[in-house]
Formats: structure tokens, C-alpha cells, sequence
């Protein structure tokens, strides 16, 4: 026996200290260098405590198992950490203290507690540990401290332990699930595992399902789960300070989830494939999804006991908020079903920044949903609708609608704030009241409605017009900006008194602004698909510096005119730009039979108070032996009567490089759609890289 009292046996030197008879210590033993070998060795006496300490370069092996006898703390603060193979007989007490790293290989048995306090503590063993107390046996690790149990194998007790298991600290485990890396640790109540303000990092996916109950304490807890890991939790989740899912894996949450602690999802994906409790539904249960990060819900049938992540009715002044800034993943919007009975009278769903993915049919959302500065995203399945039908849509920043599937703004739906709106995707999307944000409807997207829209709509190349039922109505803009083809649907039996879009105020041919169905565009696809093709690509193309044939695009390069009541404008008809057509050039009322003057077989109405939009400009470039021959022309036809649109007789065509003239056309003589422009060889070396554009005149009287 050595009896050390408060006093420590320190072994230093390089040389070895075998202790060869049984052999109990009473007091502190510390390893600075060399070794000791022990045969058989008893650490402390009962309710007294005794400290191993492994200070230095020096081992500590025992032959036989390493008794402890009473409360035994083992501090390591050699550099790299230690390892301590033998077995261990813990029937009171093992503490670890000391900031490096301690291996304990050999298994441990005995009933007593295991306390990690400092430093990383690492099990490799499938330790014994059995206990049936909620004293003995405990286990807990402490804020900044770690428990490794990462070792394929190791488990944390073999034997059934009823004895209850605290994380303050980190906890890093191979797979979670009874019988896992915790072993035979019970699992019969959540109480039995608590993490309070500590980080349970699984690094496996787990053959038994994760089937652990877990308490959630008051400072909160986080479930890490590393990249490429795929793991589940089966069991109750009791919720009270907080459930943070953090890591690059994925974490599914099959059992129920109750109290009315924060759910975090800050890295990865996090699955929560269950009914959550009908209690949770507090203003402390609030839901965070982080950049990059993603929450998926299942379709919840919205019946009592199956209302998604708030079960129960959310009064407004007692509503978590759900604030997107990553992905949220839905099946159904509506109220009751994906976010169960979130209060749908306050602004308790916010998008920051993030993105909500709706998997299927979102017939009833009378939720607002309130997008920040940050902007954000709704994305619907193909063949799926999402209704918005009561409530607000406030666009504080900009929102963007996409996916293959449908939007409809029902008319009890308000669109408020001044974000503005990105119609993306290849769905159709239905406004049907009044909407002032600006609008942008993107290639492949569609657009209809029978609501005033007065903000500024543009078309990029590709975008769809369903005037089908009722015409577009543009209540505060001359017209549409138009950035390259737009396909549109008109009526079955459309005539030049249907319109695609009116523009500039109420929707009467008194007062506003119209766009005919043939008239807009003036290139109708094949009868058997109803819709005509609107705008053109840019009317100005660089010349390219080197000589072959020119592309289609090149032929493409088309400019139009309107003739728009009370809009201002040039006094004369020119060509856009090469940055693309913006909506075409505006002429007053008093200029447009100017304007039209340099054209025959153009429908007028009367009054010059309807629109008709027609393309002009460069349609081809073609070499012409050392030259280069410039075809500016004109498209379209009076409604109804097939008669192709020409050059009125007289006009002029001029031909300018950049802001210069390069040349002039002979005067038509009535019946060219075409005029041309043959340039020599030197007018041919002036234009290169420049952009071209042609100006129309209509002669003097």
C-alpha cells in the first residue's frame, strides 16, 4: 500500500518501475517519464478520491485490471494524449480531467460513473458498465469537453444501464441507436439521454434506426452529422431549449417532437418524417432554416394529431415564426397540412434570402408569406398548382416564382411591398387582382389574368402570353418592354377585336392603348397551334470583321415601330440599337401617320388611338462580290386580309454605322417589302465591328 494522502508519487527518468505485488494507492500518482508496470493495482479506497496523472512521455501499464476503489481521476496532459490499455474496474467513480487526449482501450466495468470534465476522453472498448440506479452509472461530459465513442465497437456499456447520460459537452458516437456506440444504455424514457447545451456528432448511419428517446435541456442541443453521412432518429424527441441540425449530412426525425424549444436546421439536410407534437405552438418555437441549409416536411394530412411542424392553432400573439434562408421543402402550403396550424394571421413565415420547393397540389394557402430585403424563391413541381388565396404575398425584396409547376393569385390575394416579381420556369402563372410590383416574365414562363397589372412588365426571349380568356391588362405603361420572341395563346376564334394586352389605362378602346392579336407581332404560327409569335431579336448587328455568310441571326436583326396615343418619342422611324429592343420606338398620336406613312398595307384605326406594331429594320447581310448587300425590310400584314405590308411609295432608306451615314436607297416605288443597301468594297471596310441601323423617311409632300 502506498499511502500518499494529499501528497503524489511521481515517476520521472526514462528508466521503469515495476510495481510486482498487489498494490493500492492512496493519494496521487503521476507519470512524467519512463514507465510503471503494475500487476495488480487498486486506485483509492471508497468515498475517498485518488488522481493518475499522465504528465509527461511516460506509459502506465497493469496486467491485471486497474481497480478503481474509490472516486479516480485520470488527467492526461501529455502532448499527443495517452492511452491506458489495461481493463478497468469502476464501481464508484472514473473522472477524466486535463486538456490532452486520454485512450482507455481495455474495457470498463463496474456500475459506477463516468465523468468526462475536461479534454477529450476516447473509448474503445465495448465496455460493461452495467447499472440499474439513476446515481451510479450516470454519465456526463462537460461544457468543452468530449466523449469519443467514434470507434466502430466501442460502446459506452454492454449491460443494461437504467442510469441517465448528460451531454454539456460534445459526444462523438459511430452510430446512435440502442446497442449502437451508447450500447445498452436505456432508452425508455427521453430523460434517459439529455443533451443540455451539448453537440452529439453520429459518424455513421445506424442499423437500428437511431431508435433513442432524447430530452432536449434548456441551453439547447445540436445533432452534427458530417458530410456524405446519412443517419435517422426513430424515437421522441422532448424539445424544451432548442434542436440545432447542424453538419453537412443528412438527419431524418421519424419519432414526434414536442415541447417548445427552436428547431435550427444551420448545415446539411434535416428530415422530419413524422407528426409533431400538437403542443409545439408557442412564440418560443421558432424555426430557422440557415444559407445552404435544408428542412424537408412530409404531406401531413391536416387532421387532429397530423398538422406538421405546429400542430396546433397559432393565435397572433402567440406564433413561432419560420424564416427560410436555405430550402424549405413542402408538400402542401395549405393551412393544417406541411406547417401544420403556423398562425395565418400575422407574418409568422418569412423567406430570407431562401427558397421553398412545393412538391404537390397547394389548393388553399391562406398564410401570408412575407419575403425580407434578402428576396426569395418559390418553386412548385411540374404538374402541381399553388393557390395563394387569402392573405398577403408581401414582397419587401425581390421574389421569383419558379419550377414546372402553376401560380395562381387568387382575387382575395394581396401582393403587397414593392419587391418585384421573376416569373421563371415553364409554369403558368394567374393574376387575378391588382398588382403594382414590377413583373418579369422569364423563357418558357407563362402569363394570364384578368388583374390590372399597373407596375412595369417585361418579356425576355421566350416568354408565353395565354390571352386565351382574358387579354393582359397593363394599366399604367404605355407598353411592355420586349427583349426578344414572345409566343402568345389567343382565343379560339381570335379577330382584330380581341386583344393579347392593352396598356396605358382601363381596358376600353376609348382611352387605352391595345395590341391586336395580329397586329403585335405580325408572325402567326401554324393555325393549329393558336398562338403568334411577338418581337423580334435586336435590330442592330455588329458587321463581322471577316467575310463568308452571315447567320441567321443576322437575318433575324428586325426593329419595330408603334404608334402609341399620347406617348412620346422621335419624329421619324428608326432602328434600335444592338442592345436590344426595349419596347419598341413611341410615337404620339400627331406622328403616327407619319410613321405609318412610310409604310403600305398597314392596318389604322381610327383616331390613331390603337397600337399596331410591325417589324422594320435589317432582316440579312450577304456578301456581294467585294461588297456587302444590306436588306432592310418590312413584316407583317393587315389583319384579315393576308396583304404582306411594302415600303409606300417614295420612302427613303438610310443606312447608318454607328451614329454615321453610310448610304441611301432609291425611293420605293410602292410595292418592296425590301430595300437595298450594296455597298463597294471601301463603304464595305467603313462598317466592320460597327453597329448597323436603318432609318425609314417618309418624302416630303
Amino acid at each position: 500500500t502506498i499511502g500518499l494522502g494529499n501528497f503524489t508519487l511521481k515517476k520521472s527518468g526514462e528508466g521503469a518501475l515495476n510495481l510486482s505485488h498487489t498494490t493500492v494507492v492512496k493519494g496521487a500518482l503521476e507519470v512524467a517519464a519512463g514507465s510503471i508496470a503494475c500487476t495488480s493495482v487498486t486506485l483509492g479506497a471508497a468515498n475517498s478520491e485518488v488522481m493518475l496523472k499522465m504528465s509527461g512521455e511516460g506509459t502506465f501499464t497493469s496486467t491485471n485490471a486497474l481497480t478503481l476503489g474509490g472516486e479516480t481521476v485520470f488527467v492526461s496532459e501529455k502532448s499527443g494524449g495517452s492511452t491506458i490499455a489495461c481493463a478497468i474496474t469502476n464501481p464508484q467513480r472514473l473522472a477524466k480531467r486535463g486538456s490532452q487526449d486520454l485512450t482507455l482501450s481495455g474495457s470498463i466495468s463496474g456500475d459506477g460513473k463516468l465523468d468526462v470534465v475536461a479534454g477529450k476522453l476516447i473509448l474503445t472498448a465495448a465496455n460493461e458498465r452495467p447499472s440499474y440506479g439513476i446515481v451510479n452509472g450516470t454519465t456526463t461530459i462537460a461544457t468543452g469537453a468530449t466523449l469519443d465513442l467514434s470507434t466502430p465497437g466501442a460502446k459506452l456499456c454492454t449491460a443494461w444501464n437504467s442510469s441517465p447520460m448528460t451531454v454539456n459537452g460534445t459526444l462523438i458516437v459511430h452510430t446512435f441507436g440502442y446497442n449502437g456506440s451508447l450500447g445498452t444504455l436505456s432508452t425508455d424514457t427521453p430523460a434517459m439521454f439529455t443533451v443540455n447545451g451539448g453537440t452529439v456528432e453520429i459518424r455513421s448511419s445506424d442499423a437500428n434506426n437511431g431508435n433513442r428517446r432524447v430530452a432536449i435541456g434548456a441551453s439547447g442541443g445540436t445533432f452534427f452529422i458530417p458530410t456524405g453521412v446519412t443517419t435517422t432518429i426513430s424515437e421522441s424527441i422532448v424539445n424544451n431549449g432548442g434542436f440545432t441540425k447542424a453538419g453537412e449530412g443528412a438527419l431524418t426525425l421519424s419519432g414526434v417532437m414536442s415541447a417548445n424549444g427552436p428547431l435550427t436546421v444551420s448545415a446539411g439536410r434535416l428530415k422530419i418524417a413524422t407528426v409533431v407534437d400538437s403542443n409545439r405552438k408557442t412564440a418560443t418555437a421558432d424555426t430557422t432554416i440557415a444559407a445552404g441549409a435544408t428542412l424537408e416536411l412530409p404531406a401531413y394530412t391536416g387532421t387532429t394529431g397530423d398538422r406538421g411542424l405546429y400542430g396546433g392553432w397559432q393565435d397572433a400573439a402567440n406564433s413561432p415564426t419560420v424564416t427560410v434562408r436555405g430550402t424549405l421543402i413542402v408538400q402542401d402550403l395549405t393551412w393544417g397540412k406541411s406547417l401544420g396550424g403556423l398562425g395565418n394571421e400575422g407574418e409568422y413565415f418569412q423567406l430570407d434570402g431562401g427558397t421553398v420547393e412545393i412538391q404537390n397540389n397547394s389548393p388553399e394557402t391562406k398564410r401570408p408569406i412575407k419575403v425580407l430585403p434578402n428576396g426569395g424563391t418559390i418553386t412548385v413541381a411540374a404538374g402541381k398548382t399553388y393557390t395563394q388565396r387569402a392573405q398577403r404575398v408581401i414582397a419587401n425584396g425581390p421574389v421569383t416564382f419558379s419550377g414546372a409547376g402553376n401560380v395562381v393569385f387568387h382575387a382575395d390575394c394581396t401582393i403587397a411591398g414593392t419587391g418585384a416579381l421573376t416569373l421563371a420556369g415553364t409554369g403558368t402563372y394567374s393574376f387575378n387582382k391588382t398588382c403594382s410590383n414590377p413583373i418579369t416574365v422569364g423563357a418558357g414562363a407563362t402569363i394570364k389574368g384578368t388583374a390590372n397589372l399597373s407596375g412595369a412588365v417585361t418579356f425576355n426571349d421566350g416568354a408565353k402570353i395565354d390571352a386565351s380568356t382574358n387579354e393582359l391588362r397593363l394599366t399604367n405603361i404605355a407598353a411592355p418592354t420586349i427583349k426578344g420572341t414572345v409566343t402568345v395563346t389567343p382565343k379560339a376564334s381570335a379577330n382584330t377585336n380581341d386583344y393579347i394586352v392593352t396598356c396605358g389605362g382601363t381596358p376600353d378602346a376609348a382611352t387605352a392603348q391595345k395590341l391586336l392579336v395580329a397586329g403585335w407581332g405580325v408572325k402567326p404560327v401554324p393555325s393549329t397551334t393558336k398562338g403568334y409569335a411577338l418581337g423580334v431579336a435586336a435590330s442592330s448587328i455588329p458587321v463581322p470583321a471577316t467575310g463568308g455568310t452571315y447567320t441567321d441571326e443576322a437575318k433575324q436583326a428586325l426593329a419595330v415601330i408603334a404608334a402609341a396615343n399620347g406617348a412620346t418619342s422621335v419624329t421619324s422611324v428608326t432602328a434600335k440599337t444592338a442592345t436590344g429592343r426595349e419596347g419598341g420606338v413611341s410615337l404620339t398620336a400627331g406622328q403616327a401617320s407619319d410613321a405609318l406613312g412610310c409604310f403600305s398595307n398597314i392596318a389604322t384605326v381610327t383616331g390613331n388611338t390603337i397600337a399596331i406594331t410591325y417589324d422594320f429594320g435589317i432582316s440579312a447581310l450577304a456578301p456581294n462580290g467585294d461588297g456587302l448587300r444590306v436588306t432592310a425590310a418590312v413584316q407583317g400584314a393587315t389583319p384579315g386580309s393576308g396583304t404582306a405590308a411594302t415600303f409606300a411609295q417614295g420612302v427613303v432608306a438610310q443606312l447608318y454605322a454607328d451614329s454615321g451615314l453610310i448610304a441611301t436607297t432609291a425611293p420605293a416605288t410602292g410595292t418592296e417589302p425590301e430595300l437595298l443597301f450594296d455597298l463597294t468594297s471601301t463603304q464595305k471596310e467603313s462598317v466592320l465591328n460597327k453597329v448597323l441601323t436603318v432609318k425609314a423617311t417618309k418624302p416630303a409632300p
